[in-house]
Formats: structure tokens, C-alpha cells, sequence
């Protein structure tokens, strides 16, 4: 077989051709337009020797045909570099001069053949064909390639799906990139890849030819429907406040009086825990932040969702306003970048942005991500040196640089910056030491296919 390599014409050689293919195109168009075959088919298959071809299924339609019904706005008709045969089958072409033409078969006759090279329709004299061969499917040729490789060969995994980008097979392309970036989220080249890609997938779309469910042809309703929605519950957010409550500054809580009961009953023998008659009933009458301190202090963590807390705790209220109002969303949660089909694994929930369920999600979502080498984003001892936060500096002044993405711009001017010190103040305000949150949560991931109790510490806190 012919070896499928791009095309060895050099550049100056390939701007002739192509000029020469228009002028010869057009010449054909008015004075003497190869006729099609009785079947109404314009595309015949080949095989490898020179002259031997059969029709191709009549459901190709003619070239008037395709013409009719591929007609193009002007502003469709920009050459779109991921789709780079127009769906034509793929061929090499070996010249008597010893050249390798490599393009989409558009046609071939007795007398020419037609290859799309980059959008350009590029006619060759029959004569001067040597062989000629369709290649199978890139679909094909992908499998064959990727059972070569290891799937821990991450370098040869991205090379492979540059190949299919350039072959215009974009969704496996972007399912190679994104099955690298998940693997290595810091990894440069992938994220570029992978956005390259994703922009392709979004051209194509505007111009009608790619998948449905590329950005550019959905409304924001439409595409959020497609997202993930597996938001904290109404009960996980209670939760999650119970476990974040600061007693030096409670909200607004409430624990029943059947939970301070069963508390007493269950608990009894335990030192915290009232013996006489009297006491108890004073015990029943405390007010309910000294309840919850209590239920903390026992570690009696089967109690906690049985506790209503009725306010934001400090720590949740700084996070809504300061970081997850202020710029998390606005900066990082775009449909372009990590609130999109584009997010990989580091996806920030954008519906109902200002509800208790989406924000609280998010935090989440902080709190449990890990980096490839299983880095936290948050720095609890130095909230400065927070990968959350570096990632939003200038590149000249992060410790750690944001990936070089396409209109990636920075959020903080500087570590002075307000916005920047409001955010490195919300993560002072966490309950330390951090609480392991019993809530069913993964941190989500995305793809254009379509996430305390026990002993007192130091401080006289207790573990939750």
C-alpha cells in the first residue's frame, strides 16, 4: 500500500497547483463539464490498479445534486480546516513523476480525477495517475493504531489524536486529548489540543456539518440540559452546613427536641452526658448551638442531619460572595471554559448559579479535586500558595502557571490584589481541622460526548 504520509509537493509547488486547480475547475464548469454516468453517480470506488473502477451506490447523488443541496451562506462558506475532505473517501495518489497526492476522491473518470485537498478542489489528467487507492475508514485505521500503543504512553496518545484532528475525525480526537488531560490535568499540550479541538467541533457546527450538541448551535438552556446535574441534595446542603458551622459565630440553628431525647438515652453512661433528672431537663431546655457543641464533642455524627441549620455559616457565606459570586463563575465557570462540555475533569456547575445546591456543589467540587500528582487546590497552612488561587495570577507572578489556554486572561492583578486577599481570608474561615463531610459527592466530569467527631485538638475545637 501506499504510504499515507501528507502531501510531498513543497509549498510553492501546492499554491501553483491549487491556483491551477481553480482555473482548470472552472474552465471545466463552463466549457465542457465531465458528464456523469447514466446511474446519476459522480464518484466511482477504486481499486489499486489504474482503470479498474465499478459505480458507486446511486444514494451519492450527483454533483448538481450535492451542489444543490450543500448551498452555503457566505459566511459559511470559510474553509473550515477540520473537516478537510468534505466528506469525501480518503485517497493516496501516486504519479508518473513519482509525487504522492494525498485528499478526498471527489472524482475520478476516464479522462481526470478530482481530489478536495484543504477545501480545494484539485484535478489531475487520468493519464498522469499512476495508482490509486481509497483508504479504509479512518474509524479504521484509529482502532488499528490505537491497539499499538500503551494506554499509559501518554505522548503517543497525543500524537495520536493530533492525527485524527487532522484527519477530521474530531470527536475521537477530543475523546483521545480528554483521556490524556483526565490522566494529566497539568499537561499543557493536551489541555491546547483539547480546546483546539473543541473550537473545530464548534466551527463545524455553525456550519451545519458537525454534531448537534456543538457549543455554537445550542442556547445556554439547551446546553445545560446536556451537562451534568448531580447537585448536592437539599439534605446535603443542610449537612454540609452542620459541618461547617463556626459556634464562635452561629446561625440560626435547630435541634429538635426528639433528637436532644435520643441523644440523652443514647449516649448515657458518657461523662458529657447528664445523670440526674434535673439536669437533663435543663439539658432539654439549652439552647441549640450548645446542643450542636455537644453533639460535636460526643462525635455523634448519626445525629447530624437531624440538625436544621437555618443561616449561612460564615465560611459558606464567604465562598458565595467573595470567590464563587465575586470571580469563580464570571472568570473560570463559562460555557467555554470549566462550566462547559470543554472542562474535563475540574467542572463548575452553572445552573441556578446563585442557589444553595450549585454553590455548595462547587465547594465541593474545591475541596475534594486532586492534580495529577494529588495536590489539593486549596493550601489550608499557606492559603496563599493555593493552586486555586496562583491559578489566577499573571503568569510572571504564580508560583503555579494556569495552562496556556486560548482566552485564559488573569483574575487577580497581583497577591494584593483585594479580590485575592477577600479569597486567602475565606479559606482562614474554614473549621480547621478540615472535617471528612460524610456526603455522596463526586466532583463531575465532562466531555462533549455527553463531581467530624470525636477528640478535642489544640485549639479546644473537636474533629468532625
Amino acid at each position: 500500500m501506499i504510504q499515507s504520509n501528507r502531501l510531498s509537493l513543497l509549498p510553492g509547488l501546492f499554491a501553483l497547483l491549487a491556483i491551477f486547480a481553480f482555473f482548470i475547475a472552472a474552465t471545466e464548469a463552463m466549457d465542457n463539464p465531465p458528464a456523469a454516468p447514466a446511474d446519476g453517480s459522480s464518484i466511482h470506488k477504486v481499486t489499486a490498479d489504474k482503470g479498474n473502477k465499478s459505480n458507486q451506490d446511486e444514494d451519492n447523488g450527483s454533483d448538481s445534486e450535492k451542489a444543490e443541496t450543500n448551498k452555503t451562506t457566505p459566511e459559511e462558506s470559510v474553509p473550515d480546516d477540520s473537516d478537510p475532505y468534505r466528506g469525501y473517501p480518503e485517497a493516496v495518489i501516486l504519479l508518473d513523476n513519482g509525487q504522492v497526492v494525498h485528499g478526498g476522491l471527489k472524482f475520478q473518470g476516464d479522462d481526470q480525477v478530482i481530489l478536495v485537498i484543504a477545501g480545494i478542489d484539485l484535478v489531475l489528467d487520468r493519464k498522469e495517475v499512476r495508482r490509486l487507492e481509497l483508504l479504509p475508514p479512518v474509524e479504521e485505521r484509529y482502532r488499528e493504531k490505537r491497539s499499538q500503543i500503551d494506554d499509559h504512553d501518554y505522548v503517543s496518545r497525543l500524537n495520536l489524536a493530533e492525527w485524527l484532528r487532522e484527519e477530521g475525525a474530531l470527536d475521537l480526537a477530543l475523546k483521545e486529548a480528554g483521556a490524556v488531560l483526565d490522566a494529566q490535568p497539568d499537561n499543557h499540550e493536551a489541555r491546547k489540543l483539547f480546546y483546539t479541538i473543541g473550537e473545530q467541533l464548534a466551527l463545524r457546527s455553525r456550519k451545519g456539518k458537525g454534531s448537534p450538541r456543538a457549543v455554537s448551535r445550542l442556547s445556554r438552556a439547551e446546553l445545560l440540559k446536556l451537562l451534568p446535574d448531580d447537585r448536592l441534595s437539599e439534605d446535603d446542603v443542610n449537612l454540609l452546613r452542620v459541618y461547617e458551622v463556626n459556634l464562635k459565630h452561629p446561625p440560626r440553628i435547630v435541634v429538635p427536641r426528639d433528637v436532644r431525647e435520643r441523644l440523652i438515652e443514647q449516649y448515657t453512661g458518657n461523662p458529657l452526658i447528664p445523670t440526674t433528672r434535673e439536669a437533663r431537663a435543663l439539658l432539654m431546655r439549652e439552647p441549640d448551638d450548645k446542643v450542636l457543641a455537644l453533639i460535636f464533642k460526643l462525635g455523634a455524627k448519626e445525629f447530624y442531619p437531624e440538625v436544621r441549620v437555618m443561616g449561612q455559616p460564615e465560611s459558606l457565606r464567604l465562598f458565595r460572595d467573595d470567590v464563587h459570586r465575586r470571580w469563580l463563575l464570571p472568570s473560570c465557570g463559562t460555557i467555554r471554559c470549566h462550566g462547559g462540555p470543554f472542562a474535563g475533569r475540574f467542572f463548575l456547575y452553572t445552573k441556578d448559579r446563585a442557589s444553595d445546591r450549585t454553590v455548595y456543589s462547587n465547594f465541593l467540587t474545591i475541596e475534594r479535586f486532586r492534580t495529577s500528582d494529588n495536590q489539593s487546590l486549596l493550601d489550608y497552612e499557606n492559603p496563599e500558595e493555593s493552586i486555586l488561587f496562583q491559578y489566577g495570577l499573571p503568569h510572571d507572578l504564580a508560583q503555579a502557571d494556569h495552562p496556556d489556554v486560548r482566552g485564559w486572561h488573569p483574575v487577580f492583578r497581583n497577591m494584593q490584589d483585594r479580590t485575592f486577599r477577600k479569597s486567602v481570608r475565606w479559606v482562614k474561615s474554614l473549621y480547621r481541622p478540615r472535617p471528612h463531610h460524610r456526603i455522596d459527592y463526586q466532583p463531575p466530569r465532562v466531555s462533549p460526548d455527553i463531581l467530624p467527631g470525636g477528640t478535642e485538638n489544640e485549639d479546644g475545637g473537636t474533629h468532625r
